[in-house]
């Protein structure tokens, strides 16, 4: 009986002093993860989970704050002007970097406060084990770039060259923010990489384009322009410049209208139909869509507004989806 309370005493102490040294790495953890070989953060939180969702958005914020620090020194450098304004907007990588998931994130042994509860952790990265992963990544999109704009070069219509001229816009503003997680990663893995494609010169690739595919927009039905505005907003989201033009390259026409749903409830439904077609400059369709929906209101002046209220925000996702599946086939 004595050596099981003495077996069980000694058990306690070698649990306490555990506990006590995991509470000693949280307070100081770059004494076991030194800076120069990991980057590390502690996160707490009431379980386990909610430490380590903690401790990840620490470690991530260590990337986001170094990149848009950089990204505002080298913005504050660029001269302004049409070229440079629409580089600058599209090599904008901060807007991408938040989403970004680091690769290769591990998590020390989890301890839990004895006054609080709180329970502690640290996400932590390996420079030397994670560098390779990225450097890997970057000569992937690297290849992807270099196809679409082979791609882009090699064909002969002008939409669906644009559509691969974006795509490779979009790999190279991902390779971007790969590069620069890697240099803080590992500067000297990044340094030693074959010089890439630059973002800007993607961007100015794609600017050349899209000046040359002027966009005329017609709509019918259309009160107070509120349609024909959505249209210009998303082909100026989706890249293009002039969205005015009186014969455009690219001439979308567009046919809205709004009817009697033709139920029988307290309510006023309306049902309302935007049939789009997009066509090069010789009148040739290029993409048709049709969109319909139905919008329920007390009174129809009051459906036929939400009916032009819904059909605005779905413009852009529909035209955005159909000119991206030019390319699908």
């Amino acid at each position: 009986m004595k050596k099981l309370l003495f077996s069980l005493v000694l058990l306690g102490s070698f649990a306490a002093f555990a506990g006590d040294d995991c509470m000693a790495l949280m307070q100081d953890p770059k004494g076991t993860y030194p800076g120069g070989a990991f980057l590390s953060a502690v996160g707490d939180g009431d379980s386990l989970s909610g430490a380590q969702s903690r401790a990840m958005s620490g470690l991530s914020a260590i990337f986001e704050v170094t990149i848009k620090n950089e990204l505002s020194v080298r913005e504050s450098s660029e001269t302004k002007g049409g070229k440079e304004d629409y580089r600058s907007s599209i090599s904008d990588v901060s807007k991408i970097q938040t989403n970004q998931k680091l690769m290769n994130v591990q998590f020390s042994e989890n301890c839990t406060d004895k006054k609080t509860g709180k329970v502690y952790v640290i996400a932590y990265l390996d420079r030397a084990k994670t560098a390779p992963l990225y450097v890997e990544k970057i000569k992937d999109l690297d290849a992807q770039v270099e196809k679409a704009l082979g791609r882009a070069k090699a064909e002969p219509e002008p939409i669906k060259a644009f559509v691969f001229l974006r795509q490779a816009v979009e790999k190279a503003r991902e390779n971007e923010a790969q590069k620069n997680t890697l240099r803080i990663i590992a500067a000297p893995a990044l340094a030693a990489l074959k010089d890439s494609r630059p973002l800007s010169a993607v961007a100015d690739l794609l600017y050349e384009k899209v000046r040359d595919l002027p966009v005329s927009i017609t709509v019918q039905n259309d009160k107070d322009d509120r349609l024909k505005s959505a249209f210009d907003a998303a082909f100026k989201k989706m890249g293009f410049l002039e969205t005015g033009a009186a014969e455009g390259k690219i001439r979308l026409n567009a046919v809205f209208t709004v009817e009697d749903a033709g139920l029988k409830n307290k309510y006023y439904n309306a049902r309302w139909t935007l049939n789009i077609t997009l066509a090069d400059q010789t009148g040739k369709t290029i993409l048709t869509r049709s969109e319909n929906q139905r919008a329920t209101a007390v009174s129809a002046a009051d459906a036929i507004h939400r009916s032009f209220k819904d059909a605005e925000k779905a413009i852009y996702p529909i035209l955005n989806k159909a000119i991206e599946a030019l390319t699908a086939k």
